[in-house]
Parts: structure tokens; C-alpha cells; sequence
């Protein structure tokens, strides 16, 4: 029987009971519309109470920016405005868990929340990435002047908001969806849109929390948008749920969704939750990507490793008739029970079950049991033999348990009466009054007035068990990792309330760096000596119960009252455990329905919570639990099945490493609490940059597409993630694959430039854009000036797209100064510097400026020039226009053309084909004529090519090849290709037409009908078009051979045979001249001879054949072309004598 099962009463309760409870809280109580009384969760209380601590808002950062311009920094931290709510603390907590830095400030009415506390505008540092209130109550708490700095500092910088818990409100872009009340037990929906902003590995239901039947776990309100939102206004669900609303109809409606409004982005949750809810530790990280963007400090993995102990150990079994265990816990000597101990049966359960689902669990193993039960059975153990074959061992992590499973505390002294607490030995008691009675007293020491077990005794039973691994060949053994049994040697409340202090150097000796401790009596892990320590979760599965009767009945033993037949623990304990009401299990029927039906869904629950939330601690159960009824397969089976239902497993698959790797992750998790507040990280427009904390990792998670240069990032959640070694030097990690990872936010446009430029009663005010603000300019706003004076004599209005604006009814010879203002979205933004003092005046009359000239066409010996009139006709009207002609690039005309005002444009002809011409335009008033425009691109006057000469055409099978001779002239352009025409005999229509290069004097034209003539005609082709068809080609037909004609039936005679056929039903388009019979040695190929026929004949008699002999026949036409295919063969015929 395992040795560690002799503990009294009190000790087994705590071991069975102590360590998790049904017990769960509801959510915080809901605004008004539902009001309900639901009490507050502790764990978010502890959490408020602690961030209570926060008074006043903390100075700003001493670590600014110093870039110029504003939004070129935002700091990698999050900004917590605190009032009281769980659900701000829930999210804390969360960001606790992931390790994202954040700065809470309890709201007090102080006018705390500044700008200047939000950011450093002369360096364009914004100190924080995401701000998170309660929403209505936490809005509440702002003055007016805090939340228009909220709103401006995250419109400025790109910043999101999370309202952590709101009801429905239109100033939240929602109304209430006809539903409130509890949604325990129901199945909430990721959208299309969540998925993609901010959940994308959640791909099935999220099913809200319903562990508790006498308690309302979560409470919301489902709402939808508003109807009809003002513009620049919308709503979009993230995450969706379904109820029988107060009219009876089944409604739909968000409970998170992203309410967009004025340049900003909010996170509107209408659902109240607390940090230990599992549907928000499932949804949990995605609230966080969304309100970081997917890029912050923090790390988040989903863990999942479950470690069987005592294997190779018995276990002892509860005794169903007492409700307790024999030779632990019974007090009546009377009681026994057969131990648990798994079979080869059950490896190869447990074998079948990792192939199905590709989870193993760890092997905690004690090779003493193996010993034992060789020793009993001949030498040989049929369960060691088959947990180490070959194809079994290396499917699992084996971790040490200890070689005999022996209490590595202090010596057990038996309780001093029944049912008491065993109590520590001190250096005057006997062995002989030691628990465990094989316990030599030399394998004992002092320390103190406490006898413990000694450093040797401790490191021989490491270091036994390491050398029978390494003697069994378990290739996935660590002999770094020791599990003890009862995780012993560590301080045991109330009893042993130290560690052993002879256990920290006999791990030094043994050469064990990580120890796994209770996560019920210690949550965190510690340094024992070499060993960094990994708590873990027992799961309530109890290590004496093979079935399910015996897990419910202990299970009913120790959850119900005492008046229910129960211990009494629960009631004992209520702040730890709820009183149930006993479970069915009179049968074994009813007692594994009251397990699959109670214990299995709470403690898959229980499980999923701890796995969403990123906890990197193990579960433990025990090798009894996978024998007999393998009660512990349902709740792993369960555990796998809900993460799968809802997880995309290709983005999320779960981790299991083992206990250094647990160690590890909880170790660098916490160093990383510790340093995170001294650690600077932030993004620019560079990248994601991160110094500090010389040694200390820090964790970073970034945006799929980030680059992450020499930094190892992994794939997770959607994202990458990892751990970077820290540093003192400011360094560019990431860059993301948005400019600032999306911190980009919209502000009024930026001052633009400005200039002004004076006319006649006029001025023409000229301005340059130096930004839009991020978001487009609708318009800009023109204020005019009288000299320097601070009062505007006038404002005008210039669409988005001016770059500048005629002023007209000015005063000449007054003095004037401008100034321009950009407008978008958000508002006007700065004035630009004002222009330099213009004075209008009357100007003098000279010629006109250069007309723009435009794009010449080419004709046939003609261009047609275009062009725009100049933008200054030099105070007089333009009255004609001067067009010059010059060939090629001759820098003197060849002619003037005179074009009458207002025409703009005009057709020059008289030109030369094939030779290139420029243009340029000059304007004329009644002062003269101005300067001329530039020239005009370059243009080739044009026609289409002449007829080329027709060749010969040749005859072939449907089928001709013309032939000709290329144009005389090519119209001034080079020929591109040409146009070839069939036409059927004298018809005008073409039948066909084919083209061919450019180079090309021959073409073979296909497609055509045997027998009919044809003649042919070629056209060229060049930029201008195609010219004129060729003369006629003479006629020809195509043609071919005849098809097969049609074999009738052979008749023999005398030394002869008579052959018939139906003549072809094609001639290939030349009359059939005759036919050709082949005679044939019987059927085979052997051809003896050939005769031919006439044109018109269908028969022949073949004579000269051998009576007595087969012979058969095939026939061919012949035309002009040649001979034809042949028929198929006749029938075989014999000839006769006579």
C-alpha cells in the first residue's frame, strides 16, 4: 500500500478538499434597468483594494521623447482610470496576468487626468497606448475638463478606449436590444468583424459561466446600434448572444462591440464579468489586442500538461461503507479494501487515448513499485513491462516521484488520538514510535527541536529512481525534475511549517533544478536551494477512488453537510467550499451519471479557466484514477473537447512542457512583474523600440506581418509573440507592418504655407498643405487683411482641392495680408504665418502671355493643333492666335498660320506624309504678339499604305498559299501587317480573312472546303489603317484524296470472287478516275495482288483464285490527287472448282 496514504483525517480533508471548491461568486450588481443584488467576486475586491493603494495620478514619465512633431512616440503602457468597478479590476488583473504595464489612478474629482498628464506635447510623446474606465461611472468621476482631454489626447495619438462595463446608452452608440437579465449558460458568438479585429483564434461558441444553479453568475444587456447614428458614427459587435426577450421573441444583440465616434474608437462591453470567469479568460486576451492593437509588452499562452503520480505505486482504495481510507483514514481496523494499481490493460488504454487525441500526460513515477511486484510475481512485472516497451515509453515525459514515495519532512509521529493530525518527531522520540515504521533512525537528523529526514536518505531516494530510469531506458526522462510524494520535504501546514533543511543540499547533491509544490498551499513558485519550484493543480479526482462510485462517494463525503451524511468539511470551511446536495450513487449507473452530469463539468470548467488565463501550472492526478473505470479520461477527454469546439488549434494549440518549463515560465513571468515598470518601450515611426531592465527578459507580442529582424517572435493567438533578452541600449525590436503599429491618430491640419501675389483690384493668395491632420481636408478658409490689422475685412471659403484663390474687389493701392486656414473632420486647424503686405494696382497693357500648348494630331498631309488660351492676355483681349509650322526639329519655320480669336485650335495642312512637324501657338492683342509656347510633341502626317501586288495562290487540302509583293508606298508609316481575303469563286463577300506580320509575302490561308475555287486579295496595315485591296489572285480549288469507299459483300465462283462497294462519300474535291481492289491472303496482311476498276464501277469480279482458299478484299478511289484510304476489309471468301 502507498506509504503515502497513512495520514490522519485532517490532512487527507485538506488534501481532498482544500484545494478547490465549487463555490463561485456572481458578477458585480448591474446598472439600473435590471438591478440585482449579485455579490462581488473576492478575487476582484482583493485586486481593487490593492490598486486602491493609488490615490493621485503619478507624475508623467521622465523618460519623454525627444522628437518635434506631435505623435511621433506612444508609450507601450496602459492607462487604468479606477472607481470601485470589478470589472476594471477584472481587466487589470488580466493585464497582470499577461504582464502589460499599466498606470492606475483612482479617480477622486481632482481634475487629475490633464493633458500634459497624457502627454508631452513638445515632444509628440503620448504616454499611454489604451486608456480603460468602468464607462457611465467612470466617465462619472471625470470633470468635464478630464474627459475632453481623454477624448483629444486619443484622437490625437490613435488611442482606444475600453469602457470595462456599461448598459445601454445611445452616448455609447447602442440601445437596448428588448433583453437584460443573466446569460449563465449561453452561447455567445465571436463576429466576423471580432474575429478579425480582435478574437481571431476564438472559431466556436464562447458559453458565458454556469457553474452555480442557486446563483446568477453573469448579467447583461444585449444591445444593438442605433438605428439611424449621426454621421461619422457607427457600432460594430465584436461578440454577440441570443435570449427570449420581454416580448417572447428570441433577440440577438452585442455584448462587446467597437462604438466608432469624432476620430475615436471605444470598446463597449455590456456584460458584467470578474477575472476568474472562464469567458473572460477565453475572450480575456483578445479585449487586450484590440485595445493595444495587437502590440504591447506581455505574453499569453494557453498551458496545458496533466502529471499522473504514484505510477508504478499501489494506491489505496476508499472504502464506500465507511467513507474513509483503509489504513489512512479508518479508524475501524475492520474496514478493508483492494489498492488500485494499473494493469498493461490499462497502458494500453492509456496508449489508445494519446493516439486519439495526440495529448499525453506525464508519468510521475516511483520505481519501487516496480521492484515490489517483479518480486511478487517471479521476477517479472507485466505493468513495467508494458509502460517501458519500446513503443510505449518514449510517448511520454517521465518526472521523478521519489523511489518509495517516502515523506521527505520532518518524521511522522502517529496522531495521539484517532482521527488527529500526525505531528513532527522531536530529537527524544523513539523510533519505534515513527509513522512509518521502516523508517531507520539513521536515516534520520536533527535540526533544531525537529527530527527530519536526513540529506542521504533523501538523495538515495532521487537518485534510486534515477538510476532505474536510466536502467529501464525512459529516453524522455529529465533527471533535473523531482515531484516528492505529497510534495514532502516542503513546509506542510499546520504541522511542518518549514522546509526540511537538509532537502535544499540533498537536491544540490542529486542534481535536481526543479521541484513541483502544491499549488494549494503555495500558488507561486520559490528557490529551494538549486531548485526553482512549479506548483501545481490537483484535480479533484482523488487519488484512492478506480470508479465512479468510489470518486462520488467521496466526493458527497467531504461537499455535504453533516446532517446530508456528509463530513462536514464544507460547512467547516465556507469560505472555501459550498455545501451541496449529495449526488446520486447508489449504482454504479447513477454514480457515473452524477459524475459526467456534476463533477466532470465543474472541474472541466475549473481546468478551462486556469488554461485561458495563461497559467503555465500542471494538474495532477493519479495513476489509480487511470485504472479501473479511468475516471480521470472523461475530465482530460472534456478539457480537450471545449478548448477545441472554440479554439482555432492552429493558432492556439495548447503548450505542455514539463516541469522546468512550467518553472521557467512562471519564474521569467514573474522577474518580468517585477521590471516591467522599469523597463521603456515604445513605438515611432521607426518601429517598436524597448531598453532597460539590463538582464530581465521582456515579453512582446506584435501584429501578424511584423518585422521582427533578428528577434525570434512565435506565431500565437493570431499574433507573434515572445520573450526578448533585455537590454540598457534604446533598440528597434519590431517594425510593425502599419506605420506606428496603427498609432496614428487625427488631429486639425497643420499650418499650411502661404503666399500672395498682387493684381489689378485683385490678389491671387497661393498656399502649400503640410499635412491633412490624418484625416482629408474638406476645405480651406481664406481671411484678407487691410495692412497688418488683427481683424479680418473678410473670409472666403476654397474647396479641398485649391491650392490657391483669386481675391477680387480689392482697393488699389491699399495695402493688403492674407492667411489660410486648413479644415477636416475634427475642425479648423492653425492659421498659416500671414502673407507678405501686397498692394493691388492698376497694371500697364502689354502683349499676352504664352498660350499652353496642347497634343497635335496627325492626318493625311495634315495635324490639327490644339491649345489653351494663356492665363494673362496682358490687360487687353486676345484677338489672334500665330501657329508655326516647323519641320522636324528646324529651328526656323517653315510657315505662320493666323488663327481668329477664340479658337483654340486648328487644322494645318499641306503637310508631307512620313516627315515629322512641331508647332508652336504665340497670342495676340492689340499690343502686339507674345511670347510663344513650347513646341508641341513631335507628329507624323499620314495615310494608309497602297495595294500590294497579288502573286500566286496554291491549291493545297483545305487549304491555299498566296503569295504577293509589299506596297509601292507605306503612306508615311511604317506597314504593321496585312489583311488576306478568301472569296468563294466570284463572290464578294470574303469567306475568310486572315492576317500576317509585317514582313511577311506569303500566307497560308486555312479552313477551306475542298473543290470549291477561290481567289484571294491582300490589304496592308500601318498606324493609319489598312489601304486598299490587291487585284484578284487567279482561282484555285483545293483538294485531296477521296474517303474510303463503302465494302459490301464478297461472292465467291468459280476460281473467282466478286467484290462490291459504294462509291466514297467524299471525291476531296477531284472527280474519282477509278478504283484499286486489293486481294488478301484470307484476313491476314499478306497482299497478293491488285485490281483496278473503272471511275463508275461498284463491283468486280476477281479471278484467277484458287479453289479452296479464303481470301479477302479491300477497296481505294483514286482522283487526280492520288489514292485514297482503304475500305474496311469484306467478309473472307473460299472460291470454287467449277
Amino acid at each position: 500500500m502507498h506509504p503515502e496514504h497513512h495520514q490522519p483525517t485532517s490532512d487527507r480533508s485538506r488534501r481532498a478538499a482544500g484545494h478547490r471548491a465549487p463555490r463561485r461568486c456572481a458578477d458585480p450588481a448591474p446598472p439600473p434597468r435590471r438591478r440585482r443584488a449579485l455579490a462581488l467576486l473576492t478575487s476582484a475586491l482583493t485586486v481593487l483594494a490593492a490598486l486602491a493603494a493609488v490615490t493621485a495620478a503619478p507624475p508623467p514619465p521622465a523618460d519623454a521623447a525627444t522628437g518635434s512633431a506631435t505623435g511621433k512616440r506612444v508609450d507601450l503602457r496602459v492607462l487604468v482610470l479606477l472607481d470601485g468597478s470589478a470589472t476594471t479590476g477584472a481587466l487589470v488583473a488580466l493585464m497582470d496576468r499577461e504582464g502589460v504595464p499599466y498606470t492606475a489612478v483612482n479617480l477622486d474629482g481632482s481634475d487629475q487626468i490633464t493633458p500634459d498628464f497624457l502627454a508631452d506635447a513638445g515632444t509628440g510623446t503620448g504616454r499611454y497606448q489604451a486608456i480603460v474606465t468602468s464607462g457611465p461611472t467612470g466617465s462619472g468621476l471625470l470633470s468635464a475638463a478630464e474627459q475632453a482631454a481623454v477624448a483629444s489626447y486619443e484622437r490625437e495619438y490613435g488611442v482606444r478606449h475600453v469602457n470595462s462595463y456599461v448598459w445601454p446608452n445611445p452616448s455609447f452608440g447602442v440601445n437596448y436590444a428588448d433583453y437584460s437579465g443573466t446569460l449563465d449558460g449561453r452561447q455567445a458568438t465571436v463576429t466576423t468583424a471580432g474575429r478579425s479585429a480582435a478574437f481571431p483564434a476564438i472559431d466556436g461558441p464562447v458559453t458565458f459561466d454556469d457553474d452555480s444553479a442557486s446563483m446568477g453568475e453573469t448579467y447583461g444587456y444585449l444591445v444593438n446600434g442605433l438605428p439611424d447614428p449621426p454621421a461619422g458614427q457607427s457600432f460594430t459587435p465584436l461578440v454577440t448572444a441570443s435570449a427570449v426577450g420581454e416580448n417572447g421573441s428570441t433577440v440577438t444583440g452585442s455584448v462587446i462591440g467597437v462604438f466608432a465616434h469624432d476620430f475615436r474608437e471605444e470598446l463597449v462591453i455590456t456584460v458584467a464579468y470578474s477575472e476568474n470567469q472562464r469567458w473572460f479568460s477565453q475572450l480575456g486576451h483578445g479585449i487586450v489586442t484590440w485595445m493595444t492593437r495587437g502590440l504591447h509588452l506581455g505574453h499569453h499562452r494557453n498551458h496545458l500538461a496533466v502529471q499522473v503520480d504514484d505510477v508504478l505505486l499501489p494506491d489505496s482504495r476508499w472504502s464506500v461503507a465507511g467513507d474513509c481510507t483503509p489504513g489512512d483514514t479508518c479508524t475501524n481496523p475492520a474496514l478493508q479494501t483492494t489498492d488500485i494499481r494499473m494493469t498493461p490493460a490499462d497502458v494500453t488504454r492509456l496508449v489508445d487515448f494519446v493516439d486519439a487525441t495526440g495529448f499525453a500526460p506525464d508519468l510521475v513515477f516511483n520505481a519501487a513499485g516496480s521492484v515490489t511486484a517483479a518480486l511478487a510475481n517471479n521476477g517479472t512485472d507485466p505493468l513495467t513491462a508494458a509502460l517501458t516497451a519500446s513503443t510505449v515509453e518514449n510517448r511520454f515525459h517521465w518526472i521523478n516521484h521519489t523511489y518509495t514515495h517516502t515523506f521527505l519532512g520532518c518524521v511522522q509521529l502517529a496522531p495521539a488520538q484517532p482521527g488527529g493530525q500526525w505531528r513532527c518527531a522531536g530529537p527524544g522520540d523513539p523510533q519505534s514510535s515513527f509513522l512509518n515504521e521502516d523508517l531507520a533512525l539513521t536515516d534520520t537528523a536533527v535540526s533544531g527541536d525537529t527530527r527530519w529526514l536526513s540529506e542521504a536518505a533523501i538523495r538515495k531516494e532521487i537518485q534510486d529512481n534515477t538510476a532505474w530510469a536510466t536502467g529501464a531506458s525512459l529516453t524522455r526522462f529529465d533527471p533535473e525534475e523531482l515531484v516528492t510524494g505529497e510534495h514532502s520535504g516542503l513546509a506542510t501546514l499546520p504541522q511542518q511549517v518549514a522546509d526540511n533543511p537538509f532537502l535544499a543540499p540533498a537536491l544540490a547533491g542529486a542534481g535536481v533544478s526543479t521541484l513541483a509544490s502544491d499549488a494549494s498551499r503555495e500558488s507561486t513558485e520559490r528557490v529551494v536551494g538549486p531548485a526553482t519550484t512549479a506548483p501545481r493543480h490537483p484535480l479533484n479526482v482523488y487519488y484512492n477512488a478506480a470508479t465512479f462510485t468510489e470518486e462520488v462517494d467521496e466526493y458527497n463525503w467531504i461537499y455535504t453537510s453533516a446532517a446530508d451524511g456528509g463530513s462536514g468539511i464544507c460547512s467547516a470551511n465556507p469560505m472555501t467550499s459550498t455545501c451541496i446536495t449529495p449526488l446520486p450513487a447508489a449504482t454504479p449507473a447513477q454514480a457515473e451519471n452524477s459524475f459526467h452530469g456534476y463533477i466532470k463539468p465543474l472541474e472541466v470548467s475549473i481546468a478551462l479557466r486556469y488554461i485561458l488565463s495563461g497559467d503555465p501550472r500542471p494538474f495532477f492526478a493519479h495513476q489509480s484514477n487511470l485504472a479501473e473505470d479511468g475516471i480521470l479520461y472523461p475530465i482530460v477527454q472534456g478539457i480537450l473537447d471545449a478548448y477545441d469546439s472554440s479554439v482555432d488549434t492552429t493558432m492556439s494549440p495548447l503548450v505542455h512542457t514539463g516541469l522546468t518549463g512550467q518553472a521557467r515560465a512562471l519564474t521569467r513571468a514573474t522577474a518580468w512583474t517585477t521590471a516591467r515598470d522599469t523597463v521603456s518601450a515604445y513605438v515611432d515611426t521607426t518601429g517598436v523600440h524597448v531598453s532597460g531592465a539590463a538582464g530581465v527578459e521582456v515579453p512582446l507580442t506584435v501584429p501578424t506581418g511584423t518585422d521582427t529582424g533578428g528577434v525570434t517572435l512565435e506565431p500565437y493567438d493570431g499574433e507573434l509573440s515572445g520573450w526578448l533578452p533585455g537590454g540598457a541600449t534604446d533598440t528597434v525590436v519590431a517594425v510593425p507592418p502599419t506605420p506606428m503599429g496603427g498609432y496614428v491618430g487625427v488631429t486639425t491640419p497643420p499650418a499650411p504655407t502661404a503666399s500672395a501675389t498682387a493684381g489689378d483690384a485683385s490678389a491671387v493668395v497661393t498656399w502649400t498643405s503640410t499635412g491633412d491632420g490624418g484625416t482629408p481636408v474638406t476645405g480651406w478658409t481664406v481671411q484678407v487683411f487691410e495692412g497688418d490689422g488683427d481683424t479680418p475685412v473678410r473670409t472666403l471659403d476654397a474647396p479641398a482641392d485649391a491650392t490657391e484663390l483669386r481675391v477680387t474687389d480689392l482697393v488699389n493701392g491699399t495695402g493688403y495680408t492674407f492667411s489660410v486656414t486648413g479644415v477636416n473632420g475634427v475642425g479648423a486647424g492653425e492659421p498659416s504665418a500671414r502673407t507678405a503686405l501686397i498692394t493691388p494696382l492698376t497694371p500697364p497693357v502689354v502683349a499676352p502671355g504664352a498660350p499652353t500648348i496642347g497634343t497635335a494630331a496627325p492626318g493625311d498631309t495634315s495635324a490639327t493643333v490644339r491649345w489653351t488660351a494663356p492665363t494673362d492676355d496682358g490687360g487687353s483681349p486676345v484677338t489672334e492666335y500665330r501657329v508655326q509650322v516647323f519641320r522636324g526639329t528646324a529651328t526656323t519655320p517653315e510657315r505662320t498660320v493666323t488663327v481668329t480669336a477664340p479658337a483654340t485650335d486648328t487644322a494645318i495642312t499641306e503637310l508631307v506624309n512620313g516627315t515629322a512637324y512641331t508647332f508652336t501657338v504665340a497670342a495676340t492683342n492689340t499690343v502686339g504678339t507674345g511670347a510663344e509656347s513650347a513646341r508641341s510633341a513631335a507628329v507624323t502626317p499620314r495615310t494608309v499604305p497602297s495595294a500590294p501586288t497579288i502573286g500566286t495562290a496554291t491549291a493545297g487540302n483545305a487549304a491555299a498559299t498566296v503569295r504577293w509583293t509589299a506596297p509601292t508606298g507605306n503612306g508615311g508609316s511604317a506597314i504593321t501587317g496585312y489583311q488576306v481575303r478568301a472569296y468563294a469563286g466570284t463572290g464578294t463577300t470574303p469567306e475568310r480573312t486572315v492576317t500576317a506580320a509585317a514582313t511577311a509575302t506569303w500566307v497560308s490561308v486555312t479552313g477551306l472546303v475542298n473543290g470549291t475555287a477561290y481567289t484571294f486579295t491582300v490589304a496592308a496595315t500601318n498606324a493609319a489603317g489598312t489601304g486598299a485591296e490587291s487585284a484578284r489572285s487567279a482561282a484555285v480549288t483545293p483538294r485531296t484524296v477521296p474517303s474510303a469507299p463503302t465494302i459490301g459483300t464478297a461472292a465467291p465462283g468459280a476460281r473467282s470472287a466478286t467484290v462490291r462497294w459504294t462509291a466514297p462519300t467524299s471525291n476531296g474535291g477531284s472527280a474519282i478516275t477509278g478504283y484499286r481492289v486489293l486481294v488478301y491472303s484470307g484476313t491476314s496482311s499478306l497482299l497478293l495482288k491488285t485490281v483496278s476498276a473503272s471511275a463508275t464501277a461498284t463491283s468486280l469480279r476477281v479471278t484467277g483464285l484458287l479453289p479452296g482458299l479464303r481470301y479477302s478484299f479491300t477497296v481505294r478511289a483514286v482522283n487526280a490527287v492520288g489514292t485514297g484510304p482503304a475500305s474496311r476489309r469484306s467478309n473472307a471468301v473460299r472460291p470454287t472448282l467449277v
